[in-house]
């Protein structure tokens, strides 16, 4: 069993929220150090997460990057960059190629569309996202799990807690969930860091509205 006991979650997340993310972070790494992972997705804001782990903590977290092998240029820069910075990032992928599911099921990720399925859609999303995170996982066998999520993108995400616990038994910890646009942007500015602003994630669909089921799912 997690030492973590889900019974005190919310005592957690009251200590943890009057807190600045580079405190919650130093608290996490304490709580388990060698026993971190992080997950990012190369989007628009992802290079905040690993920059404000470095600076809250010297051990080296690895970040764990699922690649759906649709991405386009930009988002497979920003791993690049991860990687020019000296970050442990681990990749991990479907055996499905973008070439084999397209032939299987044409359009599947276009939810605009009037014979748009969301069974075949949830169907194909495990099996490029959720499959290789399980894979993830298994291989690295982490105690708390750090995410970037911010709670502004959607009224879903926005109630999110800093602390929840899934169904692995693994810690879910989002440090800046309550940051805002603003404050993401500024910290970027700051800090000159990258952003990714041709970032599309097939797995939200052709509209960008869909919901993975990353932060659901692998949330609960």
């Amino acid at each position: 069993m997690n030492s973590f006991d889900k019974i005190y979650e919310a005592d957690f997340n009251a200590i943890l929220g009057n807190n600045s993310p580079l405190a919650r972070i130093e608290k996490m790494e304490r709580l388990y150090p060698g026993s971190l992972i992080m997950t990012t997705s190369g989007g628009k804001h992802s290079a905040v997460l690993p920059h404000l782990v470095r600076r809250a903590t010297a051990k080296k977290i690895p970040i764990v990057f699922v690649d759906t092998q649709h991405y386009s240029k930009p988002t497979y820069d920003m791993i690049d960059y991860f990687k020019a910075e000296g970050h442990d990032v681990r990749t991990f992928r479907s055996n499905y190629s973008q070439a084999e599911l397209e032939a299987q099921y044409p359009g599947w990720w276009n939810d605009t569309a009037p014979d748009f399925s969301q069974a075949i859609f949830d169907d194909v999303v495990r099996k490029i996202k959720h499959d290789p995170l399980e894979a993830a996982f298994t291989e690295l066998s982490p105690q708390a799990w750090l995410s970037g999520l911010t709670g502004f993108k959607t009224q879903e995400r926005k109630s999110k807690a800093i602390v929840e616990y899934n169904h692995r038994e693994i810690i879910k910890f989002h440090p800046i969930i309550n940051w805002e646009e603003e404050e993401i942007e500024e910290y970027i500015r700051w800090h000159s860091l990258p952003r990714n602003e041709h970032h599309f994630d097939v797995t939200k669909g052709m509209s960008q509205s869909n919901e993975c089921g990353i932060h659901t799912t692998f949330g609960e």
